[in-house]
């Protein structure tokens, strides 16, 4: 069972992130615990976030770091400058993709040029001090021997829902190919993002809470969360394939 996202449907919806492209997506629940740069899951299925298999043009991506050896800690981060598709596999796609996905794929196609060279880049902004900016080109040379996709892209929010949200991503995608001749070709890929956003601490009790029954959230049992300018989140990470 596979659903395509084109660059088509992308466009049409004005999506700017993986995670907002895969929420009509059948069988998938996308899950984000707050406003921009806060921490996003995918989970296909019903199944777990680092049941799912990220993969970019094919090729596993991971977070290192991450006990489950999964890229749940990247999803949030992952934004659209220049991807052809996504594909979703829902199901079982261990015997190709490993243990860790066992409730399906998720393969980001970076998309490819031809023709004569172009250029375009917009720029949009909104409420909440949201702003976005990107540039794109793409083309052909040599009766397309060599050809060549770029695109870059900025996004901010400055304020948030209660002021001070502060969050940007700066993505980076391309792909570049030469034919060297009837059966030989040299392709050079590439994803990145760095991305750097503010924490809220999370709301505090005030006194014991009941072991049983409701307790209506409001000055009197909680203390908001509060801001704190010292509590950030930085991301960032670079995936290549020659």
């Amino acid at each position: 069972a596979v659903t395509v996202v084109d660059s088509r449907e992308i466009a049409a919806r004005n999506e700017f992130s993986v995670a907002d492209a895969l929420r009509t997506v059948p069988g998938a629940s996308v899950q984000q615990l707050g406003g921009s740069g806060s921490f996003t899951s995918v989970k296909l299925r019903g199944l777990r976030e680092q049941d799912t298999a990220f993969l970019i043009d094919g090729v596993r991506f991971r977070d290192a770091a991450a006990p489950q050896g999964d890229a749940t800690a990247f999803v949030g981060e992952l934004f659209i400058a220049d991807l052809d598709r996504i594909e979703v596999l829902r199901g079982s796609g261990s015997s190709l993709y490993g243990s860790h996905a066992i409730g399906g794929a998720v393969n980001l196609i970076t998309a490819s040029g031809s023709g004569r060279p172009s250029a375009d880049v917009s720029a949009e902004a909104g409420s909440l001090g949201f702003s976005r900016v990107t540039a794109h080109t793409a083309g052909g040379a040599l009766g397309d021997r060599a050809t060549f996709s770029l695109g870059a892209g900025h996004t901010r929010t400055l304020r948030g829902v209660d002021g001070d949200d502060d969050a940007r991503n700066t993505s980076v995608q391309g792909r570049g190919s030469v034919r060297l001749g009837a059966s030989a070709r040299v392709t050079v890929r590439l994803y990145g993002s760095d991305a750097l956003s503010s924490i809220n601490e999370s709301p505090a009790a005030i006194g014991p809470l009941p072991a049983t029954g409701f307790v209506a959230a409001g000055p009197a049992t909680f203390a908001p969360g509060a801001n704190d300018p010292d509590d950030v989140r930085a991301s960032s990470f670079l995936s290549t394939l020659v």
